[in-house]
């Protein structure tokens, strides 16, 4: 097939497998996951993820991330904009069910590096890895390493 075919194929499958993963997303012990899934497909079993909740078939923060790369590549025909990728990335990470979660987050123990506790459980909603909050509360510009990661 084509190149552009081949990079369509790509960005759909990481779609559609973070999708599929983002219920398991942090899950790393094969007998808990063996215990609370049985038999079920991974990708219909009920939410396991100690961090996050997100309605079935929803991408994770990941998915999202490449979401916003595959938005500035459409808008920048193909080249690779870091700016246009930072702008894109900022608006999908505060859109407003991103907020939400976060403010949430904020309010938990368990998110809190001085208190850590581990009963706070997970947020309902999208949740942001620390290079998401760390790029949205001020890199050293737009286009710092954050948003370059993203296509690395």
């Amino acid at each position: 097939p084509p190149a552009h075919q081949r990079a369509v194929a790509a960005i759909v499958g990481a779609a559609v497998a973070d999708a599929a993963a983002a219920p398991l997303h942090w899950c790393y012990d094969p007998a808990k996951l063996k215990e609370e899934l049985g038999d079920a497909p991974p990708a219909f079993a009920p939410p396991q993820n100690p961090f996050y909740r997100v309605s079935p078939g929803s991408n994770s923060c990941y998915g999202d991330q490449l979401r916003c790369v595959a938005r500035s590549l459409g808008r920048k025909d193909g080249k690779v904009d870091l700016a246009d990728q930072a702008a894109a990335l900022r608006e999908r990470m505060t859109d407003e069910d991103y907020e939400r979660t976060a403010a949430v987050r904020r309010t938990r123990a368990a998110y809190n590096e001085d208190q850590k506790a581990s009963d706070a459980g997970p947020v309902d909603g999208p949740w942001r890895h620390g290079t998401v909050e760390a790029f949205l509360n001020g890199g050293p510009t737009e286009t710092d390493a954050s948003a370059d990661a993203l296509v690395r």
